[in-house]
């Protein structure tokens, strides 16, 4: 699932973005969620989910947002993380120290650009599903998918579909 992240809120997603796993593994054990509309939802209803577990447990005021982890050390002295910040739009450096570690940057943290031979030449669209283009319309085209996966399976279907 591709959702928005901490550092890239701007992110569009193409229509039809879904789970691919059940979507009682995206309920907090702290905030359960019983009103899942079928077994694997939209990014949308995953969306919802989260940020209203964000507004109940208000949240929002311990997240820190555009901001680029560098680094993280480990102190054997204080048996702690130490991460090496930096703020995107500023440029400001920072450190936070915390005594659990969970790497969840996710693979559409940074989509990889289209290096295939040909690419800079193609006279048509290129989009990555983690950055869909909603300005074009994909009908009556002749479209060439590239990869694999719930992306490729969840984009795939929106385009027959329309």
């Amino acid at each position: 699932m591709v959702q928005r992240t901490m550092l890239h809120p701007e992110l569009t997603l193409f229509s039809g973005c879904a789970c691919d796993v059940p979507s009682a593994l995206y309920s907090f054990s702290f905030a359960p969620n019983a009103q899942w509309s079928k077994l694997m939802p939209s990014q949308q209803e995953i969306k919802s989910y989260q940020d209203g577990v964000v507004a109940t447990y208000d949240l929002k005021q311990r997240m820190t947002f555009r901001t680029e982890v560098k680094r993280c050390v480990w102190r054997d002295d204080a048996s702690r993380w130490v991460l090496f910040l930096l703020n995107v739009e500023t440029g400001e450096e920072s450190t936070h120290e915390c005594q659990v570690l969970f790497s969840a940057t996710g693979h559409f943290a940074e989509p990889r650009p289209c290096e295939i031979p040909g690419a800079s030449s193609f006279q048509g669209n290129i989009i990555h599903s983690a950055r869909w283009d909603h300005s074009v319309s994909l009908e009556g085209k002749r479209v060439v998918v590239v990869g694999n996966g719930c992306e490729w399976d969840g984009s795939v279907s929106v385009m027959v579909a329309s």
